[in-house]
Order: structure tokens, then sequence, then C-alpha cells
């Protein structure tokens, strides 16, 4: 049997702030959505993109909720009183994203996994306890 070199195809170019690689299939969909709902409201550098991976579009929605009480003011230690969106969003992710995901996990790359661990504890203990 020959093998097949040619395959007709519709190919579809899609445009979206979330990460996109080869890996992602059909079941995937509904949580790059919440992923770009995410990044639509709270826009991270790319930089960081590769490293937000969530399966559960229920996790990016208790993300989204850190990040609001974030930039709304909700951790004062973290607030800073003027600067742009990009900033306070920036801030919320090197002094509460990183920090408590390396305390989960003690690496520098940011688990998203670990970062939910680390609010999960807040909710249950007031604190992060990791």
């Amino acid at each position: 049997m020959q093998p097949v070199r040619d395959i007709e195809a519709q190919v579809r170019r899609v445009c979206t702030v979330a990460y996109a690689c080869r890996c992602l299939t059909l079941l995937d969909l509904p949580a790059k959505a919440a992923e770009r709902h995410f990044l639509e409201r709270f826009p991270l550098p790319d930089d960081v993109r590769p490293w937000l991976w969530l399966k559960d579009p229920a996790d990016w929605t208790r993300l989204e909720d850190a990040a609001r009480a974030w930039v709304d003011g909700g951790q004062p230690s973290g607030r800073e009183e003027c600067g742009s969106l990009e900033d306070l969003v920036q801030s919320w992710w090197d002094r509460d994203v990183r920090p408590s995901a390396y305390r989960c996990h003690g690496s520098d790359r940011p688990d998203l996994q670990d970062y939910l661990c680390a609010l999960r504890a807040r909710d249950d203990h007031g604190c992060c306890v990791a």
C-alpha cells in the first residue's frame, strides 16, 4: 500500500490570547476557552503563558477570583496604589502566584496547580500553610 501524500483538509487560523500547542485535543477546548476568558481580563505577559495549564475550567474561575481580589485591592500588602491593569496583574503574578507556587513545590517555574493548592490552604486556614 502506498503512503498517503496528500490529505484534503480545511485549515482555519485562530488568533487567541490563550497559549496553544500541538498537543491540544477537543477535550482541552473548554479549559482553553476559560484561559482565553481569564487572559482577556487579566493580561499576563507572553513569557508566562506557556506555564498556564489548567484542565478544569472551574480552576480558571478560581484563578480569576484570586487575580480580581489582588487587582481590586483585596491583598493590601501587594497592591500598588497606582498603576495600569497590566502592572497590577504582573504584581499579582510576581508577589503572589510565584512565591505561593514556590512554597508549595519548591520550583522557580510557576505551576498553577501548586498556586491553586495554596489558595485552598488560604481558604481553609486563612493563610498559606504550604
